[in-house]
Protein backbone atom coordinates (compact mmCIF):
# COMPACT_ATOMS: atom_id res chain seq x y z
CA UNK A 1 0.00 0.00 0.00
CA UNK A 2 2.48 2.39 0.57
CA UNK A 3 4.40 1.55 -2.47
CA UNK A 4 1.31 2.51 -4.46
CA UNK A 5 1.00 5.83 -2.57
CA UNK A 6 4.61 6.95 -2.91
CA UNK A 7 4.29 6.18 -6.86
CA UNK A 8 1.19 8.17 -7.16
CA UNK A 9 3.06 10.49 -5.12
CA UNK A 10 6.09 10.88 -7.63
CA UNK A 11 4.07 10.33 -10.73
CA UNK A 12 3.18 14.14 -11.36
CA UNK A 13 6.75 14.93 -11.25
CA UNK A 14 7.86 12.29 -13.69
CA UNK A 15 4.95 13.19 -15.98
CA UNK A 16 6.45 16.97 -15.56
CA UNK A 17 9.92 16.70 -16.49
CA UNK A 18 8.77 14.02 -19.67
CA UNK A 19 6.61 16.94 -20.69
CA UNK A 20 9.15 19.61 -20.26
CA UNK A 21 11.55 17.62 -22.20
CA UNK A 22 9.01 16.82 -25.02
CA UNK A 23 8.58 20.51 -25.25
CA UNK A 24 12.52 21.42 -25.67
CA UNK A 25 13.42 18.60 -27.85
CA UNK A 26 10.28 17.98 -30.39
CA UNK A 27 9.92 14.23 -31.43
CA UNK A 28 10.49 13.67 -34.71
CA UNK A 29 7.78 11.84 -36.93
CA UNK A 30 8.79 8.85 -38.93
CA UNK A 31 7.21 10.21 -42.41
CA UNK A 32 10.63 11.16 -43.62
CA UNK A 33 9.03 14.22 -46.31
CA UNK A 34 8.26 16.75 -43.87
CA UNK A 35 10.89 18.66 -41.56
CA UNK A 36 9.04 19.35 -37.81
CA UNK A 37 10.20 22.90 -36.51
CA UNK A 38 10.29 24.44 -33.46
CA UNK A 39 11.13 27.94 -32.92
CA UNK A 40 11.68 29.57 -29.57
CA UNK A 41 12.21 33.44 -28.43
CA UNK A 42 15.81 33.02 -27.33
CA UNK A 43 18.96 31.92 -28.58
CA UNK A 44 19.76 28.61 -26.76
CA UNK A 45 16.12 26.58 -27.46
CA UNK A 46 15.46 26.50 -23.70
CA UNK A 47 11.51 26.92 -22.56
CA UNK A 48 8.67 25.20 -24.77
CA UNK A 49 8.79 26.87 -28.15
CA UNK A 50 7.05 30.12 -29.32
CA UNK A 51 6.09 28.15 -32.51
CA UNK A 52 6.14 24.77 -34.02
CA UNK A 53 5.21 24.17 -37.41
CA UNK A 54 6.06 21.47 -40.79
CA UNK A 55 8.09 22.74 -43.59
CA UNK A 56 8.55 20.83 -46.83
CA UNK A 57 12.65 22.13 -46.91
CA UNK A 58 15.16 24.37 -45.22
CA UNK A 59 15.55 27.27 -47.70
CA UNK A 60 14.96 30.63 -45.57
CA UNK A 61 16.10 33.84 -46.20
CA UNK A 62 14.10 35.90 -43.59
CA UNK A 63 16.22 39.23 -44.23
CA UNK A 64 16.35 41.40 -41.12
CA UNK A 65 13.07 39.32 -40.18
CA UNK A 66 11.86 36.18 -38.65
CA UNK A 67 9.88 32.89 -39.66
CA UNK A 68 6.81 34.28 -38.28
CA UNK A 69 5.02 37.46 -36.21
CA UNK A 70 5.32 35.51 -33.05
CA UNK A 71 9.06 34.86 -33.21
CA UNK A 72 10.99 38.38 -32.80
CA UNK A 73 13.22 39.87 -35.47
CA UNK A 74 16.81 38.84 -33.29
CA UNK A 75 17.48 36.58 -30.75
CA UNK A 76 15.48 33.48 -31.73
CA UNK A 77 16.58 29.88 -32.68
CA UNK A 78 14.61 27.17 -34.22
CA UNK A 79 15.27 23.31 -34.33
CA UNK A 80 14.29 21.13 -38.06
CA UNK A 81 13.86 17.48 -37.23
CA UNK A 82 13.14 14.76 -39.78
CA UNK A 83 13.61 11.44 -40.62
CA UNK A 84 14.97 10.39 -44.12
CA UNK A 85 15.22 7.46 -45.92
CA UNK A 86 18.60 6.10 -47.95
CA UNK A 87 20.35 4.08 -49.89
CA UNK A 88 23.86 2.82 -48.68
CA UNK A 89 26.58 5.56 -49.67
CA UNK A 90 28.21 8.79 -48.54
CA UNK A 91 26.16 12.23 -48.95
CA UNK A 92 26.96 15.68 -49.13
CA UNK A 93 25.19 17.85 -46.47
CA UNK A 94 25.19 21.70 -47.38
CA UNK A 95 24.42 24.35 -44.89
CA UNK A 96 24.48 28.29 -45.49
CA UNK A 97 23.39 29.81 -42.21
CA UNK A 98 23.85 33.47 -40.78
CA UNK A 99 24.77 33.14 -37.61
CA UNK A 100 25.16 29.93 -35.92
CA UNK A 101 23.90 26.38 -37.09
CA UNK A 102 24.76 22.34 -35.77
CA UNK A 103 23.80 19.47 -38.44
CA UNK A 104 23.21 15.90 -36.05
CA UNK A 105 22.92 12.74 -38.30
CA UNK A 106 21.35 10.45 -36.01
CA UNK A 107 22.70 12.25 -33.00
CA UNK A 108 25.83 12.63 -34.17
CA UNK A 109 27.18 16.17 -34.68
CA UNK A 110 28.51 16.71 -38.40
CA UNK A 111 28.66 20.45 -38.56
CA UNK A 112 29.50 22.91 -35.66
CA UNK A 113 29.47 26.49 -36.58
CA UNK A 114 27.33 27.53 -33.05
CA UNK A 115 28.58 31.09 -33.83
CA UNK A 116 27.80 34.56 -34.54
CA UNK A 117 28.95 35.06 -38.40
CA UNK A 118 28.06 36.31 -41.47
CA UNK A 119 26.30 34.29 -44.74
CA UNK A 120 28.40 31.25 -44.56
CA UNK A 121 28.80 28.01 -46.51
CA UNK A 122 29.93 24.46 -44.28
CA UNK A 123 30.11 21.31 -45.82
CA UNK A 124 30.00 17.35 -44.44
CA UNK A 125 30.35 14.10 -46.73
CA UNK A 126 29.02 11.14 -44.25
CA UNK A 127 28.96 7.83 -45.05
CA UNK A 128 25.46 6.41 -44.54
CA UNK A 129 24.06 3.00 -44.71
CA UNK A 130 21.22 2.03 -45.81
CA UNK A 131 17.55 2.94 -43.96
CA UNK A 132 16.58 5.47 -41.59
CA UNK A 133 18.51 8.28 -40.45
CA UNK A 134 17.58 11.16 -38.11
CA UNK A 135 18.34 15.01 -39.04
CA UNK A 136 18.34 17.36 -36.48
CA UNK A 137 19.33 21.26 -37.73
CA UNK A 138 20.08 23.53 -35.03
CA UNK A 139 20.06 27.13 -35.68
CA UNK A 140 20.02 31.01 -33.74
CA UNK A 141 20.09 34.42 -35.11
CA UNK A 142 21.55 37.00 -33.04
CA UNK A 143 21.42 40.19 -35.28
CA UNK A 144 20.95 41.51 -38.69
CA UNK A 145 20.38 39.49 -41.24
CA UNK A 146 18.70 35.73 -41.03
CA UNK A 147 19.23 33.37 -43.25
CA UNK A 148 19.38 29.37 -43.39
CA UNK A 149 19.49 26.26 -45.86
CA UNK A 150 20.38 22.88 -46.22
CA UNK A 151 20.68 21.06 -49.21
CA UNK A 152 21.67 16.71 -48.96
CA UNK A 153 23.08 15.07 -52.08
CA UNK A 154 24.78 12.38 -52.91
CA UNK A 155 28.84 13.01 -52.32
CA UNK A 156 29.10 12.32 -55.82
CA UNK A 157 27.54 15.49 -57.46
CA UNK A 158 28.94 18.32 -57.35
CA UNK A 159 27.96 20.83 -54.52
CA UNK A 160 25.53 23.56 -55.05
CA UNK A 161 26.91 26.85 -55.87
CA UNK A 162 27.79 28.89 -53.27
CA UNK A 163 25.26 31.94 -51.89
CA UNK A 164 26.69 34.94 -53.88
CA UNK A 165 28.18 38.02 -51.68
CA UNK A 166 26.56 41.35 -53.57
CA UNK A 167 29.36 42.80 -55.30
CA UNK A 168 29.48 47.02 -55.38
CA UNK A 169 28.45 47.70 -58.97
CA UNK A 170 31.20 49.59 -61.28
CA UNK A 171 30.07 51.90 -64.02
CA UNK A 172 31.50 50.30 -67.49
CA UNK A 173 34.07 52.89 -68.89
CA UNK A 174 33.80 53.04 -72.55
CA UNK A 175 37.27 51.53 -74.68
CA UNK A 176 39.47 53.75 -76.67
CA UNK A 177 40.92 50.83 -78.71
CA UNK A 178 39.83 50.03 -81.61
CA UNK A 179 40.33 46.22 -83.16
CA UNK A 180 41.14 45.90 -86.72
CA UNK A 181 39.49 43.04 -88.16
CA UNK A 182 41.47 41.35 -90.76
CA UNK A 183 39.38 41.42 -94.72
CA UNK A 184 39.46 37.87 -96.28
Amino acid sequence: MFSKIRFLLVLPFILLAAGTAYAQNPQPQHNGRFWQVAFWNNMDQTGPPALTAVHQSINWDWGYGSPDHSIQNDHFSGRWTRDIQVSPGTYRFTVTSDDGVRVFIDNQLVIDEWREQAVSTFIADVPLSAGHHLIIVDYFEKGGLARLALDITPAHEPPPPPIPTPVPRQTPRRSSSTMAIPAS
